[in-house]
C-alpha cells in the first residue's frame, strides 16, 4: 500500500512525492503495526511475541538475535536515510526561497508574506 501511494503521490508532480518522502522521514511518521524498525520502539513490543508467519521471508526461521540484528542495521540504514533526506531538504526549501526572493511574481511574494505574518500572529512557526 505505502508503494501504491508513493507512485500515487509521483503521478500527481514531484512537489508532491517530496513532500511525502520529506513527510516519512519524519519522526512522526510511525507503522508500529508492520514495521519491526518502529515497532521495536515500542514499550510493549517484545521479539518473543512474533509469530515466524507475521515475520518478512528474510526473517523467516531465524533467531530472536538475529532477527534483532536485522532491526539494529535497518534502523541505521533508516536514520542515516532520514537524515540525507533533512538535509536536501533544507538545501530544497533553501533554494526555493532564494528563487522566491529573485522572483518577479509580486502577487505570489505578498500571499506568502501574508500567510507568514499571520501565522507568526498565532504562535506558529514558519519553517
Amino acid at each position: 500500500m505505502q508503494a501504491e501511494q508513493d507512485a500515487n503521490a509521483m503521478s500527481y508532480n514531484k512537489a508532491n512525492a517530496v513532500s511525502r518522502t520529506v513527510s516519512k522521514s519524519s519522526r512522526l511518521y510511525k507503522n508500529s503495526s508492520w514495521d519491526l524498525v518502529d515497532a521495536e520502539k515500542e514499550t510493549n513490543f517484545s521479539y518473543d511475541e512474533i509469530k515466524d508467519s507475521e515475520l518478512p521471508q528474510e526473517l523467516k526461521g531465524k533467531s530472536t538475535s538475529e532477527i534483532k540484528t536485522y532491526v539494529e542495521e535497518k534502523a541505521k540504514t533508516r536514520k542515516r536515510l532520514q537524515d540525507e533526506i533533512a538535509t536536501l531538504n533544507l538545501s530544497r526549501r533553501n533554494y526555493i526561497d532564494k528563487q522566491t526572493k529573485d522572483s518577479s511574481n509580486g502577487l505570489e511574494n505578498a500571499l506568502i508574506k501574508a500567510l507568514k505574518s499571520q501565522a507568526e500572529q498565532k504562535n506558529y512557526k514558519w519553517e
